[in-house]
């Protein structure tokens, strides 16, 4: 199986991106869409797994870049980055320390944090806090910090589970300590380029994109929204946007709505689509009725939002939202938690009790178009596809599955 393919550009890398490449958290674009794949339409019998192999613990998706898989996973005793051939599913190379997380409210051990990759380091980032920089192509280690010990970090209900994200030469982590809060690595050295904020961490990744003509980084920390301008590290807007209650956590990503931004949580505290003016941050609509996100990142297609409305422990259903409104297009009870990927027409969703789902694209009702078991539960990592093929691990493996037309 070669899935290695030709150049093509993104705004958001300075380095050069190959077509298929899934580099970081949500993929290339922070979006769940691969606008550039072509996989099947419906699942009509199995498809077939193209290789399969035995993973560590935690909850970390996989990224691809260049042919290379990389896999970040606990095994016996240590945070592990592992890089895996595409074509075979063979190691190419590991590089692991020890880490001794534990998992709160019994939720186990090993890292939440899915890595990014910049063309020539991989960037990870463990349960305890350690953040480190590996080359890509020898697995040899670029410079590691232990964030944990250096600022104190506070222990969270599970650990450290926000994704790093590349910005040219930064690295941009919220990393939630006081006097540090939001942050930028020198993705070369590790050094701090700038911190932002007071603020604790949350377990939503943060995301960049130009609004009013700045270059923004897009936070979404314990308390709700920060912006912060990627060059001066300066902060230029903040919502505030969370629960009431202590136990309570953002999770799901920010979405972008054209130059709109739209949050979304649990615990009561609902949704709410947002403009920067470039001197505040103002609502244009906010609701507990429309899709209320316990982890799992909703996908914008069709000006509608689609995600996982309600927790995970109550019977979350799918939902599909108007964007610019809040309105309700279709809801699909029952439907569960899920990760979801848009490819054109297709929605590609891992549900977290380990089934493949295929469904339009469709903002009038839910039409499925197959299914096919893949794993067991709780499956949890957000997968990656790369020219058609699309990567899963579930709780005890890494699949690679072709969705290849």
């Amino acid at each position: 199986m070669q899935i290695r393919a030709g150049l093509v550009w993104t705004a958001l890398w300075t380095s050069t991106l190959f077509a298929g490449d899934w580099p970081q958290f949500l993929g290339p674009e922070q979006n769940s869409t691969a606008d550039d794949e072509s996989i099947v339409t419906t699942i009509d019998k199995p498809r077939p797994i193209l290789w399969k192999r035995n993973v560590g613990e935690g909850y970390s998706g996989p990224v691809v870049q260049t042919g290379k898989l990389i896999l970040f996973h606990l095994q016996e005793g240590e945070e592990v980055a592992e890089a895996i051939d595409v074509d075979t599913g063979k190691t190419v190379w590991k590089l692991g320390y020890r880490c001794d997380y534990a998992g709160g409210y019994g939720t186990g051990p090993g890292p939440r944090a899915t890595p990014a990759i910049d063309g020539k380091a991989v960037f990870t980032f463990g349960a305890a806090g350690t953040l480190q920089a590996i080359d890509l192509a020898t697995g040899k280690l670029l410079w590691r910090r232990d964030l944990a010990q250096e600022y104190g970090l506070p222990e969270g209900f599970f650990g450290v589970g926000t994704s790093p994200t590349v910005e040219g030469d930064k690295l941009l982590v919220t990393v939630g300590a006081k006097g540090a809060s939001l942050v930028a690595f020198d993705t070369a050295t590790g050094k701090t380029r700038w911190n932002a904020s007071q603020d604790e961490a949350s377990y939503a990744s943060p995301i960049v994109a130009t609004i009013m003509g700045k270059r923004l980084g897009i936070f979404f920390a314990r308390s709700g929204l920060h912006l912060v301008e990627i060059e001066a590290g300066k902060e230029v807007g903040f919502l505030r946007w969370r629960a009431r209650m202590n136990a309570s956590v953002n999770a799901a990503t920010p979405v972008l709505v054209g130059e709109n931004i739209f949050l979304s949580a649990e615990y009561g505290t609902g949704a709410t689509l947002v403009r920067w003016t470039g001197q505040t941050i103002e609502p244009i609509w906010k609701s507990q009725d429309a899709l209320s996100c316990h982890f799992n990142t909703p996908v914008e297609f069709d000006n509608h939002l689609v995600g996982i409305d309600g927790r995970q422990e109550g019977g979350a259903q799918l939902r599909c939202i108007q964007a610019e409104t809040g309105e309700v297009a279709w809801s699909q009870p029952g439907f569960g938690c899920a990760s979801l990927i848009r490819v054109g027409p297709t929605m590609v969703a891992i549900t977290e009790e380990g089934d493949l789902v295929l469904f339009e694209t469709n903002t009038k009702q839910f039409r499925e178009q197959g299914r096919q078991k893949l794993g067991g539960s709780p499956t949890r990592a957000h997968p990656a596809i790369s020219e058609g093929v699309l990567f899963v691990r579930t709780p005890a493996e890494l699949l690679a599955i072709d969705l290849r037309p």
